[in-house]
């Protein structure tokens, strides 16, 4: 967590009091910020559910946000289609789950299914996914490829 401020008393600070102008408005002096850094995390249940879909990466081997990466877990299967601005597909994949527990993956790597990459620009995807209660859900959206 971030902790930013002034936490002593008025009698240990050398800027007093806030100063409260006829506004309302009251001013601050910061002298301190401070950053903690948290090691343990909470455990996610095993039967939460999530669904993480991007909307902007950047196939550039920089080794950062190099692949459209769709993640979902709680659900039993997972698909993803990406097409251009004229409706053709450019790529697909589905994977299952062996176990709800675990976290299924999707991932583009921005070439088309003939291999080509990409150009820059605007894409549409639909990422279909089935839950643990067997109900077919579908997210829509657009994608922007950066080179």
């Amino acid at each position: 967590f971030l902790a930013i401020g002034n936490f002593f008393s008025s009698e240990q600070t050398r800027y007093g009091k806030p100063s409260i102008n006829n506004d309302g408005i009251a001013g601050y002096f910061i002298d301190l910020i401070e950053l903690y850094l948290c090691e343990d995390t909470l455990p996610v249940p095993n039967d939460t559910f999530y669904l993480h879909i991007p909307n902007i990466f950047t196939p550039n081997a920089d080794g950062l946000n190099d692949a459209w990466q769709v993640k979902a877990k709680g659900v039993q299967q997972l698909s993803a289609a990406v097409y251009n601005r004229w409706g053709s597909l450019l790529w697909q994949q589905e994977v299952f789950a062996d176990s709800i527990q675990n976290e299924l993956h999707l991932s583009w790597d921005g070439r088309s299914n003939t291999g080509l990459p990409a150009s820059a620009g605007t894409y549409y995807y639909l990422v279909t996914y089935t839950t643990t209660t067997g109900e077919i859900k579908k997210e829509k959206g657009f994608l922007t490829l950066i080179r």
